[in-house]
């Protein structure tokens, strides 16, 4: 059974098959084709892509023919970024994990210009402590990793909002607050 690559701009005209299968329970069934990984990617490259996300079948309980599958992209084309499933959201279902991967390889090149544009203005400043970027979950990662995962910084805006209003109010003594975002 074919399995798919996907160029995030336009997932439409820019698929490609490539030959490979893994089981539900983890096993090789067909050995990944690395001669159609190439001409999926010929293709892609033809339509001047500049990322590609990939989503394989049962991915999540063996992850290795997404591996060399971006192994082989990275080694063919190393100008592309590309993201894999099972290194975003290691989970059984194809549409989340597959949406999540084509968001993160839509946004990568932009989040890595614009990080490394800030790192490069800021070491131009004189800042020499490392970079850690807002995660939608509160947290912080460094700024290689945002680059790598900026699906997880896609909604860090609404979540450095949140948690400067209960940092507020703690140090006002409100117990009661509502904040609202009004970038909307």
């Amino acid at each position: 059974m074919p399995r798919q690559l996907v160029q995030a701009r336009d997932a439409r005209h820019s698929c490609g098959e490539v030959v490979a299968r893994i089981t539900h329970d983890g096993r090789v069934h067909t050995p990944l084709d690395a001669d159609s990984v190439r001409r999926a990617l010929a293709r892609l490259l033809a339509n001047n892509v500049s990322s590609i996300a990939v989503c394989l079948i049962n991915s999540y309980v063996n992850s290795a023919h997404e591996e060399q599958v971006r192994d082989l992209i990275r080694s063919e084309a190393p100008g592309i970024d590309v993201c894999i499933s099972s290194d975003l959201m290691r989970e059984m279902r194809e549409y989340e994990r597959t949406s999540t991967t084509v968001i993160n390889a839509y946004i990568q090149p932009v989040v890595r210009r614009y990080v490394a544009s800030l790192v490069s203005g800021l070491d131009k400043r004189g800042y020499r402590s490392p970079l850690m970027i807002m995660q939608s979950n509160g947290g912080a990662m460094s700024a290689e990793i945002a680059c790598d995962r900026p699906i997880h910084i896609i909604e860090s805006g609404p979540a450095a909002g949140a948690i400067a209003a209960r940092h507020l109010a703690r140090s006002i003594g409100a117990g009661n607050v509502v904040a609202l975002d009004r970038s909307m």
